[in-house]
């Protein structure tokens, strides 16, 4: 994954869930709305960081994740 998207997706990481730390947490946790595998995996292709994005507004306006 290049820099740049590294980069937006930790900065929406961290503004959905309020904090640096949780959202690097939660992009390296396995996710069951990802099919188990964890944000920064699913995230190295276009369509899973559009899913990845996805579960983030998820977050982001209260439904479950």
């Amino acid at each position: 994954m290049d820099r740049a998207r590294l980069a937006r997706l930790r900065a929406s990481a961290t503004e959905a869930l309020g904090d640096s730390e949780k959202g690097s947490r939660w992009l390296r946790r396995p996710n069951r709305t990802l099919g188990g595998k964890t944000p920064l995996e699913t995230a190295r292709t276009e369509a899973g960081l559009r899913l990845v994005e996805e579960a983030l507004g998820r977050v982001m306006y209260g439904s479950p994740v």
